[in-house]
Order: C-alpha cells, then sequence, then structure tokens
C-alpha cells in the first residue's frame, strides 16, 4: 500500500499539470529540478513537513497537516515577475477547483506564503519562485496508507 502523503502528492501533481503557462512540466522531488530546468518554465513539487494533529484527531482516524512547496522554475528575462504571477494565479486556480483534490481522505488543502524569487546562482538567469500549501489528510491511526 501507499502511503497517503505519496497519493496526495501524486494528486496535487495532476491538478497542476496542463496549466497554459507550464504545461507538462511537472516534476516530482528535488533530483528531478535538474531535468526541469532544460524545460522552462516548469513546476517542481517537493515533499514538506508531515505533522499529525493528535489533539484534532479520535481513534482510530489520525488528521495530519502535509507541507507541499511547489518550485516555480522560469527564465528571468524581462517581465519574468508578471509571468510568475500569472502561473501562480494557475496553480491557485487549479488546487482550488477541488479542495479535496479529488480524494476521499482530504479535508482541505490551504494556500500558503509565495517566497520571494531567488535566483539558482549568481550568473545565472533562471529563477525560482516556492508556493507554499498545506493538505490536511486523514488517515489510519497504525497504518499510514488506509
Amino acid at each position: 500500500m501507499t502511503h497517503r502523503a505519496d497519493t496526495v502528492m501524486d494528486a496535487v501533481a495532476t491538478a497542476i499539470t496542463g496549466l497554459t503557462t507550464t504545461g507538462n512540466n511537472v516534476f516530482r522531488g528535488r533530483d528531478h529540478a535538474s531535468k526541469a530546468s532544460g524545460k522552462l518554465p516548469a513546476l517542481v513539487l517537493h515533499l514538506g513537513t508531515d505533522t499529525p494533529n493528535e489533539e484534532a484527531s479520535a481513534w482510530p482516524r489520525l488528521y495530519s497537516d502535509l507541507e507541499v512547496e511547489i518550485e516555480v522554475l522560469i527564465d528571468g528575462a524581462s517581465g519574468f515577475e508578471s509571468t510568475l504571477l500569472t502561473i501562480r494565479e494557475e496553480v491557485t486556480k487549479a488546487l482550488r477547483a477541488d479542495y479535496t483534490l479529488g480524494l476521499s481522505f482530504v479535508v482541505e488543502i490551504r494556500e500558503g506564503p509565495a517566497e520571494r524569487p531567488q535566483p539558482e546562482d549568481q550568473d545565472s538567469r533562471r529563477f525560482s519562485y516556492a508556493l507554499g500549501w498545506t493538505v490536511t489528510y486523514s488517515r489510519n491511526w497504525d497504518d499510514p496508507s488506509a
């Protein structure tokens, strides 16, 4: 069985695939960031902290808050900030279209902070822009896959 957090990450990837600006350039994990850099603009999903909330839970269900970072990679050509904000708008609309991400065990998805755009390195014209999201989901107290 697959951990429910992994299923959530897949659902987020599906929801943001096919956006007007980034198309199918959606990747999961840091090891895929280098692949994405050749297909800009691109989105790279990173698994964040997964915090169980025992106070809001009742056995046998455990509620957990999973942080998902969506990294926007873009060429820093003139006007790139406008393009970043367009991508942010598209991501928000895609994730807000269904607050459960189509999963019966997802309670909600909440938008978090968007970090300041950062150059990949001093000599690079490529920028990274991190969008934070939190997904609250439930699982079995003793089995993260159920």
